[in-house]
């Protein structure tokens, strides 16, 4: 085969014959992040852009492997709806293969290379109701265009007109008929007032499949679906290297005419909508099974906050775990207060320290600190407003801190308490039952630190809590604090938790919190504060009874929004103009380090049991993992 294109310099592309076209790589909106209105302005504006376009000229618009590409006559793309951005060696990406251009082999209907085999399935009629995007469920595609002058578009017309009158079509009483022959008188009038246009199009769908059997399943399947559309996609009848030859950028198609069609419904046949949520960052898979992709901390990012709710069993849990995963493996820092022991197994996995030890909270010897941890432990003493410490308001408690500090810079915790207790009498009180988890030694600046609040004394875990928080603001480089519905431990520290969560950015941290229902999160001041200063929130499917802060738009989206168990978690992720439903499919190594299941506990425990004293945590949970599973690990999705 002769290749068609001479050269290809910049987005620039020369054919044979002298032609001239440029390609730009296309930004799609996503659709399923929009509402009805908006989605119908955006068509509308597509369509006008439609009809400026010069007469006679050809254009291709291409959907390949979740990528968007234009040809154009100009150097310019006329879509301002789009953005849009030069294409640099257009031929060898939009077909992203090695040596695909000479090493491609060509049969009657299909090609096939590298191994895997290609087909061209062509559509000769379109749906006669056809919803934005609504060619989008058949993957990669390409449709070329030209707009018909007006003089050629009315000839059309007219001859379809005197075709029903002439009782060619069935008689005028058949309603298919006369409706068909109304929306040619409507179309008529729209085209003379300059509302309509008219073009002449080639649709083409490239299936792809790595056997000829799988191909031709797929090629079964699509022209049945196409079918059900009511419209008709059929294999071409020429050999596929000649549709090959006019599929590339730059080749301009012959033999217009076959398909004709509006401006109103092209708009709606383009590939004008893609899956979208960020650049960068961890791989998820959308509705329709593409990759998306979430980052934490991505520098436009306002903060790098996440707030996780939903339902029980839903995967909150697994996903924060996927997420921890992820950036602890890029090398962020992390602390992870966990309740129950959900996080056990990936700090383990991944090398984490355990707390085990008293804690010191002299190690951070900032005044405002000390006066939350001290309160926090006197209110979950649960003592009464008329015990003496609460007889002093906080300024008078913080004040006295400092003017301790100042006289003592060097003093330990209980000569602290003992001086506080000179002005507030039998404050060492408080302290006698968690005396023996506080001591003298600092906690080392660990890169994952972890602490399940639950084996603690009710007494002590908002203590706990609270110097872990300072740790963490400690730390050095990029880090998260997760902390797993701990939230009603905290509700009488709102302003400083909420101030931490502030200020997080300035310190390159993020605050992942994980809770269940929206609105009893919603009622505490804290809740408020975290959803407030959460850049980031993923919802699972849960009921909302009181305070709900979502539009009406994000709340349809939410009722929609099912997981499957054993198989993915689906949630809906909310961020800046985000509004995108994502699935997470772990890999078998995940799932087993994220479960909580009973019965996978079960089996875990009886094989690490029996093995990890010879092997270690890690070797053994790969090691039962490739057992269970029977084959090689799947790390990414």
């Amino acid at each position: 085969m002769k290749f068609p294109v001479l050269s290809a310099t910049g987005n620039k592309l020369v054919s044979l014959k002298g032609e001239t076209s440029y390609c730009f790589e296309l930004f799609p909106l996503d659709f399923e992040q929009m509402n009805i209105d908006s989605v119908a302005q955006f068509l509308g504006q597509i369509k006008k852009e439609l009809i400026n376009l010069p007469v006679n000229f050809f254009y291709k618009i291409y959907r390949m492997d979740g990528h968007f590409y234009l040809v154009t006559p100009e150097n310019y793309s006329p879509f301002g709806q789009l953005r849009a951005f030069p294409l640099i060696d257009p031929l060898f990406k939009i077909f992203p293969y090695e040596n695909f251009y000479s090493n491609i082999e060509f049969f009657e209907d299909y090609f096939k290379f590298n191994g895997e085999y290609f087909r061209f399935l062509e559509v000769v009629e379109l749906p006669e109701q056809l919803s934005p995007n609504g060619l989008a469920s058949f993957g990669n595609m390409g449709i070329f265009f030209r707009r018909v002058s007006k003089e050629k578009a009315k000839s059309k017309l007219n001859t379809q007109r005197k075709l029903h009158f002439s009782g060619i079509f069935e008689a005028l009483k058949n309603v298919l008929s006369h409706k068909a022959f109304n929306q040619s008188e409507k179309l008529l009038e729209e085209l003379i007032s300059g509302e309509e246009c008219l073009f002449e199009i080639k649709i083409r769908f490239l299936l792809r499949s790595i056997e000829m059997s799988a191909l031709n399943d797929v090629t079964t399947k699509g022209v049945e679906l196409f079918n059900l559309m009511g419209g008709k996609a059929i294999i071409p009848g020429r050999s596929h290297a000649y549709y090959f030859n006019e599929f590339l950028p730059g080749i301009t198609p012959v033999k217009w005419g076959a398909l004709t069609t509006s401006a109103q419904v092209l708009s709606y046949a383009l590939p004008t909508s893609g899956d979208s949520a960020m650049d960068s960052g961890i791989k998820f898979k959308s509705v329709s099974n593409k990759v998306v992709l979430l980052d934490l901390f991505h520098q436009s990012n306002p903060n790098y906050n996440m707030l996780i709710t939903g339902s029980s069993g839903q995967g909150k849990s697994m996903l924060a775990a996927k997420i921890l995963m992820e950036e602890v493996l890029k090398g962020k820092k992390a602390v992870i207060l966990d309740m129950g022991g959900s996080f056990k197994k990936l700090t383990r996995y991944l090398g984490g320290n355990e707390i085990t030890t008293t804690i010191n909270p002299m190690q951070f010897s900032e005044p405002l600190f000390l006066r939350e941890f001290i309160l926090s432990n006197k209110s979950a003493s649960g003592a009464k407003e008329s015990a003496p410490l609460a007889e002093l308001n906080n300024a008078t408690l913080l004040k006295t801190i400092k003017e301790i500090l100042k006289a003592r810079p060097d003093i330990k915790f209980w000569d602290l308490i003992y001086s506080l207790n000179e002005v507030i009498p039998n404050t060492e009180l408080f302290f006698e039952e968690i005396k023996e988890f506080l001591g003298d030694l600092n906690l080392p600046d660990n890169a994952i630190t972890y602490v399940d609040v639950s084996l603690y004394p009710i007494k002590f875990q908002p203590p706990l809590i609270l110097f872990l928080i300072q740790y963490f603001k400690k730390l050095t480089g990029e880090k998260i604090f997760l902390m797993d519905e701990c939230w009603h431990l905290l509700e009488r520290h709102a302003d400083f938790v909420a101030n931490c969560f502030r200020t997080f950015r300035k310190e390159k941290a993020s605050g992942l919190a994980i809770t269940q229902g929206i609105s009893d999160f919603l009622s505490i001041p804290l809740g408020e504060a975290i959803w407030l200063n959460s850049h980031f929130k993923i919802l699972f499917r849960q009921e909302i009874t009181g305070t709900n802060p979502l539009s009406e738009f994000e709340y349809k989206k939410l009722q929609n929004i099912y997981s499957s168990k054993g198989n993915y978690s689906e949630f809906l992720l909310l961020a800046d103009h985000l509004k995108k439903t994502m699935r997470f499919f772990p890999s078998e190594l995940e799932y087993e380090l994220f479960t909580t299941d009973k019965d996978d506990l079960n089996d875990q425990k009886k094989y690490l049991d029996a093995t990890e004293h010879l092997f270690g945590f890690k070797r053994s949970i790969e090691n039962f993992t490739r057992l269970k599973y029977g084959k090689s690990l799947r790390v990414e999705q």
